[in-house]
């Protein structure tokens, strides 16, 4: 088996469809199809099993209770057969020739990770691009801070390094197995002949909403979990800027469904501040909002700008 590709599905009935379609055209045709159905209570269940009727490469596991997508990425990488695996969400599609390429190149280059293109749609709007995380990858690897969708990774080199998504966060976990992949030495390559399309800002998925209290008290068990990989890596700048300061940035920027709730993300990024150099926070806060954080000062940090009026008196 060339490719696993694990596929976590959850109330999904009018989007995993689309996905499955893409997945049983794929042109490789040596892959399997693990659906992990993380006890859907719509009509899910019964696309899943009408699919692994019709096609013998798809795999149906059917959890007896809802554990979140973390943990059935976890279990569907446990149970795969592939030397590579990927992780596809059930709302998005890939091209045809997505794993032919990526597997292609993986074996070509002996790689632990091959990623392919990221085309984005926003279901709101319909506006559309193509990201330049590529370009940033092929500079420098820690900079694989998203997109976690779009690459194959050999399944070995993961189990090895014990490289898997927490189980105890409702969101965020794909950056922090993102930030475990960053931890560790691997061969990496980047190809723009493919993409996997991602659809966000879809009617009741995270992107959309406003953060539950919830939410952000997970996206804190995020950063901690980042902020705890930082001595094995002897405190690199480059993941404390990519890893955790952009993702802290990315999440304070989310309306939140408590108001109190900024407050509690800005009293964790005074409580680690001395993780950010002061040029960091400079470059992506500006000098007054810099020395609000190095101040604990919470409400000069979210008030904002002042401006001047000058009066000349002729």
């Amino acid at each position: 088996m060339n490719v696993s590709v694990i596929l976590p599905c959850y109330n999904v009935e009018k989007y995993i469809e689309r996905c499955l379609n893409s997945l049983v055209q794929q042109t490789m045709g040596d892959i399997e199809i693990i659906c992990v159905d993380d006890k859907s209570t719509d009509k899910t269940r019964d696309i899943i099993q009408q699919f692994a009727n019709a096609d013998k490469r798809i795999r149906a596991i059917f959890l007896d209770s809802n554990h979140g997508p973390g943990y059935a990425r976890n279990i569907g990488m446990h149970n795969a057969n592939g030397e590579y695996v990927s992780f596809i969400d059930p709302d998005d599609y890939i091209d045809t020739n997505f794993y032919a390429v990526l597997f292609d190149l993986a074996q070509s280059q002996n790689l632990d990770v091959a990623k392919g293109g990221f085309f984005l749609t926003d279901i709101a709007n319909g506006t559309e691009h193509v990201s330049k995380l590529n370009k940033s990858i092929d500079t420098n690897q820690v900079l694989f801070n998203g997109e976690h969708h779009s690459a194959i990774y050999r399944r070995e080199f993961l189990i090895k390094n014990a490289i898997e998504y927490p189980t105890d966060v409702v969101t965020g976990e794909d950056s922090v197995f993102l930030s475990r992949l960053a931890t560790k030495n691997k061969k990496i390559a980047t190809t723009d002949t493919v993409f996997y399309h991602y659809m966000f800002n879809r009617p009741g998925s995270l992107d959309s909403a406003n953060f539950s209290h919830a939410k952000v008290m997970a996206i804190i068990s995020v950063l901690n979990y980042k902020v705890a990989m930082l001595p094995t890596i002897n405190y690199d700048p480059v993941f404390i800027e990519q890893h955790i300061l952009l993702n802290f940035i990315y999440i304070f920027n989310k309306n939140m469904e408590r108001a109190d709730d900024k407050k509690l993300l800005f009293d964790w990024l005074v409580k680690h501040r001395k993780l950010f150099p002061n040029d960091m926070l400079m470059r992506h806060y500006g000098n007054r909002r810099a020395r609000a954080i190095q101040h604990g000062n919470f409400k000069r940090f979210v008030s904002p700008k002042r401006r001047f009026l000058f009066l000349f008196k002729i």
